[in-house]
């Protein structure tokens, strides 16, 4: 029996094969032709592969995962929760603004900014009946919430309309006093007038009395003023215009006369003159006493 021994090494043959076992025969010369065969072949490979990968770019899952921004879509950012001060800003222009925000932030019905102001406030300052009834009613807001100055929704109305809503269908009180002492009445009466339509309602609630007509200015509290001395009597009446006693040409023409005279500045004519004006001055005297003088004449 014949022993095969096993050859490591390149070019190992199997038993039978001719030539020298261990050496692979030598390789034919490489010509300049095959070189740029070759070169061509390569080159046409690599730009092929290079293709490929940017049309149809192969992504592996760990990559996928390894990248920045995430091929999954991502939910809906959620808007930032309103704050009072913006809720604030948009009471006088959007007012449905401020109830659709309410029902999804219900604690700032009865929220108040740096100031102590609210949109209780607001609301009855800007008119909006809508707004301030489901303030109260709705989501239950102190109807006599007070700011820094210690001064409610009531402080703050600008029509008797809305003043009524407060206390009539919400139950304001009217006798809650500021920090100055003051009610609602009494702040309108020093900083209006007491012909203000909320002053006058406000004093119609105290007094019983309906309110005054618009521009009509309350008396109450209004006192004549004291009697005159004895012997004093006050005549208040209009004089016309036709009352006034004209000049008298008479004395007039003597003016002129007097004027043109060439020794106008001698003391005779200045004399003259001086008598004449006593007399005129003498004849309105005389007829506001009911006496009928005629100056005098030379």
């Amino acid at each position: 029996m014949m022993c095969v021994k096993k050859i490591r090494g390149r070019g190992a043959r199997s038993p039978g094969a001719t030539g020298k076992v261990g050496k692979s025969p030598p390789s034919p010369p490489t010509s300049f032709l095959d070189l740029q065969r070759r070169s061509r072949k390569s080159c046409a490979y690599t730009d092929a592969q290079h293709t490929r990968s940017i049309i149809t770019p192969r992504i592996s899952p760990a990559d996928a995962r390894a990248l920045p921004i995430s091929l999954t879509p991502q939910p809906t950012m959620a808007l930032p929760a309103p704050t009072i001060d913006l809720l604030l800003n948009l009471i006088d222009t959007r007012p449905q603004s401020i109830l659709s925000s309410l029902e999804q932030h219900p604690h700032l019905a009865s929220a108040r900014d740096a100031h102590g102001y609210s949109l209780v406030h607001a609301a009855a300052s800007y008119n909006q009946l809508a707004v301030l009834r489901d303030l109260v009613q709705k989501y239950n807001a102190d109807v006599n919430i007070l700011d820094e100055d210690g001064e409610t929704p009531l402080f703050a109305c600008e029509k008797a309309e809305v003043a009524k809503c407060l206390v009539e269908e919400l139950g304001a009180d009217t006798s809650i006093k500021n920090q100055e002492g003051q009610t609602a009445e009494d702040k309108f009466l020093e900083e209006e007038d007491a012909t203000h339509e909320v002053y006058q309602y406000l004093t119609s609630l105290r007094t019983g009395h309906e309110p005054a007509a618009a521009g009509v200015i309350e008396t109450e509290g209004v006192h004549p003023p004291p009697p005159l001395p004895d012997g004093v009597k006050v005549n208040v009446g209009t004089m016309e215009e036709d009352a006034v006693d004209a000049p008298d040409p008479e004395i007039r023409r003597r003016i002129e006369e007097l004027a043109a005279r060439p020794d106008y500045d001698s003391e005779e004519v200045q004399q003259q003159l001086r008598e004449l004006v006593q007399d005129v001055v003498g004849g309105m005297g005389a007829a506001d006493s009911g006496r009928s003088v005629r100056p005098r004449v030379d």
